[in-house]
């Protein structure tokens, strides 16, 4: 995969100039993404270098040298290569943040992170009053979680703590609304096999697999552009 990026990789490559239409702007942030996703050296390199940059600058609230156009995937690699430090320095941001837009870019990012246990406090906080995180942004943590490499992660948390999730909103259509989300993701019998407070992921799985199938499909259409 990473042989047929590269090309496109070369092509666009990782700065940005001022010539740049929308187009070539949203091939690159498309390209980059798989590309840094994937572990291309130069791609993680790069983007890993932006983000210190900015943990380093002396106030990272109001000087944030990385492109708009690139935090998306900026964020994700740093957070994915890097461990508790570059983590909480997200979070923070995210706390400090108060624009809508910035604060949800932030909360799909912090879900790229390797660390099962990063991700499990997480998935915690978001299912815990008073943590920062609004309920009705816990179901976009658990996207970011499970759409990156936290599939059994996310999946472990939400038998393990099924009741809790109920309780926190209420009811159980934001669980069943999560495993719609998760059944996409599943890779292995034994994930399918799983059953969740009566809600079977194998019937869940069959609907949900077909809608991310079309997603993919689109997503593979524009990186071929």
């Amino acid at each position: 995969m990473l042989t047929l990026l590269e090309t496109s990789y070369q092509s666009v490559g990782f700065a940005e100039s001022t010539n740049d239409d929308q187009l070539t702007i949203l091939h690159r942030a498309n390209v980059l993404s798989w590309a840094c996703t994937l572990g291309h050296n130069d791609c993680v390199s790069k983007a890993n270098a932006q983000f210190r940059s900015w943990l380093e600058s002396s106030n990272p609230d109001q000087i944030n040298p990385i492109s708009p156009n690139l935090k998306s995937v900026v964020y994700c690699t740093a957070i994915a290569n890097g461990g508790s430090t570059e983590w909480n320095f997200l979070w923070e941001r995210y706390g400090n943040s108060t624009l809508a837009s910035t604060r949800t870019l932030i909360l799909s990012a912090l879900g790229c992170s390797k660390s099962t246990t990063i991700l499990n406090n997480y998935l915690k906080k978001s299912v815990t009053n008073n943590s920062g995180i609004r309920k009705q942004d816990a179901s976009s943590v658990f996207s970011a979680v499970y759409s990156n490499t936290g599939i059994n992660t996310a999946l472990d948390f939400l038998i393990d703590n099924s009741q809790k999730i109920k309780e926190f909103y209420g009811g159980m259509n934001a669980i069943t609304n999560s495993l719609t989300g998760i059944a996409s993701r599943l890779t292995t019998t034994e994930q399918v096999a799983k059953d969740i407070m009566g809600v079977s992921l194998k019937k869940t799985s069959f609907y949900a697999l077909k809608a991310e199938k079309k997603k993919r499909q689109t997503q593979f259409n524009i990186l071929s552009y």
